[in-house]
């Protein structure tokens, strides 16, 4: 029991000394002043690193993913205010088709994109409109094609015409296929870009796509059936062709196309004449590896094409930054022409580039 008492005694002691007592100060605070400084990056971030199509037909549209993606997120993720936005894509550097061999082609030559508005003013909004076509607003990257080896039968001889040799080949378009044609120099001249001929270089398109059952246009002796457009002259043996306007069934696509035809002094080269459609990609490049010339003169806003897929530098103030945090979505489709070998085709890359200027 004496436990038990001196154990109480002890309570009420405590509880007396606090209700008698003064109050005493039981914290304390003291400040230490933080300080911050962020140093200059521009740095973007692309999401997710890898899309995968899997299972796909020759002359089908695919804009999902294996992973259900529908695209890719850009966003700014450095500290620097982001002016400028490209994107490009692989191509393969020889001709793939009739080779019978998936590995020849490359699955960046497939990609297309739409951009869609995430960030208001940021980029250009996608051309599609209230379509409920899935495939309207989309386009390729840069979509390489390599001229035809082998003469069609229902294309009309074109080399009675002229001065020099033409050649022609197809722009392809999934299901649809536009032919083009262009007159090469013949001249001997070793330091002649082939696609110049007496200077006056052009580039003939048809107006109606062939798909299967459909011939579309194929006689480029009568003008009714194409339009010309000029070939301006480019670094190295370049040429280039602006707003080329293409009428699918999916709706007009309008690329920038740059011509290539060879200079004369690689026999090897002698018969491979290539084109390539671009749309939102005008970085310069090396064109001795088959890439880009340099295009310092191509255009960078949306009135002409191809263009940034953004440019809000101090020149041209039609888009906005992307501030560092913002980002937004560009829809990612492949469109695979037909005649494509069966198997795993060579893995293509998607390529971001970003400055501040």
């Amino acid at each position: 029991m004496k436990k038990a008492i001196v154990a109480l005694s002890a309570i009420f002691l405590a509880a007396g000394l606090v209700s008698t007592g003064v109050a005493q100060s039981s914290s304390d605070e003291e400040g230490s002043s933080v300080n911050v400084s962020i140093s200059q990056e521009v740095s973007v971030d692309l999401t997710p690193n890898s899309l995968e199509f899997i299972g796909n037909s020759p002359g089908t549209f695919n804009d999902t993913s294996n992973r259900d993606y529908q695209g890719v997120e850009v966003e700014n993720v450095g500290s620097q205010n982001i002016t400028n936005i490209w994107m490009d894509s692989t191509f393969p550097n020889q001709r793939p088709f009739g080779t019978g061999q998936a590995s020849e082609y490359d699955a960046g030559n497939f990609i297309q994109i739409r951009p869609v508005a995430g960030v208001e003013g940021v980029v250009e909004p996608y051309d599609g409109g209230d379509s409920s076509d899935p495939q309207s607003g989309f386009h390729y990257l840069n979509r390489k094609e390599f001229n035809e080896t082998n003469d069609l039968s229902y294309f009309t001889d074109l080399n009675n015409e002229g001065t020099g040799e033409w050649r022609y080949g197809r722009f392809r378009e999934g299901d649809e296929e536009f032919f083009w044609a262009i007159e090469i120099d013949d001249s001997g001249n070793d330091d002649a870009n082939l696609c110049d001929v007496d200077g006056d270089a052009q580039m003939r398109v048809g107006w109606n796509s062939k798909k299967e059952g459909v011939r579309g246009s194929t006689d480029f002796t009568d003008s009714s059936q194409y339009v010309s457009y000029d070939i301006a002259s480019e670094a190295g043996d370049y040429g280039r062709v602006d707003d080329v306007d293409l009428r699918t069934d999916h709706g007009n696509k309008t690329y920038s196309v740059l011509t290539w035809c060879g200079d004369g002094t690689s026999p090897s080269k002698s018969n491979q004449t290539f084109t390539v459609r671009t749309r939102n990609n005008v970085d310069a490049g090396d064109h001795s590896d088959s890439t880009f010339p340099q295009q310092s003169g191509m255009s960078t806003t949306a009135s002409a094409t191809p263009y940034q897929l953004m440019n809000s530098s101090n020149s041209n103030q039609e888009y906005k930054e992307l501030q560092p945090g913002e980002h937004f979505t560009v829809q990612t489709a492949i469109s695979i022409p037909e005649g494509v070998a069966q198997g795993e085709v060579t893995a293509g890359t998607l390529t971001l580039k970003v400055n501040n200027q």
